[in-house]
């Protein structure tokens, strides 16, 4: 199925190998480098290639367009979801790409699915100052789990329901 995908796109440059798309990702990084441009896409280290370890091919246009294939084998979006995310640093290194996506007849019926994991990764993804704030945060509510205090406020809210007078009055 993957290779029905590809044959009609004959004129791209397929890297398929893992050495021939970390030649490729290492010569548009340090050509983005050289350009001057110090932004780096998001996931990236400055003058560090992407890493990608997955088994569909990328290909390049003449014109330098990145084309991403990715075969869909299953219902569930997660592992879809995990190849997007990685290839977020490679989408930030070229100014045009093509997402193609490719659907088997019997999962034709999930593509609104995938449209939507492209949606929430690519349009609308959480900026990694989030991240790293919620981190943080999550990290400090578990260290005041284990502190004297935590723990007496959790013993007294395990005596009983406290009593109250739940009617509720409106003035007309």
């Amino acid at each position: 199925m993957l290779l029905d995908s590809v044959l009609p796109m004959p004129n791209l440059e397929w890297f398929t190998a893992a050495s021939e798309k970390a030649a490729y990702l290492a010569s548009m990084s340090a050509a983005k480098d050289a350009d001057g441009s110090r932004e780096q896409p998001r996931g990236m280290a400055f003058g560090t290639a992407p890493r990608l370890a997955s088994t569909f091919p990328i290909g390049r246009e003449p014109d330098g367009r990145v084309v991403l294939v990715y075969l869909a084998t299953e219902v569930w979006t997660e592992r879809f979801r995990s190849f997007l995310q990685v290839h977020v640093p490679l989408l930030g290194l070229t100014p045009t790409w093509t997402l193609r996506l490719v659907f088997p007849r019997p999962l034709d019926r999930v593509y609104d699915a995938y449209q939507t994991v492209i949606r929430e990764e690519l349009e609308s993804p959480v900026h990694s100052g989030i991240i790293h704030e919620l981190r943080q945060y999550f990290e400090q509510r578990r260290r005041a789990a284990h502190t004297p205090a935590h723990q007496r406020i959790r013993r007294a809210s395990n005596v009983g329901p406290i009593l109250a007078d739940a009617s509720l009055h409106r003035d007309v």
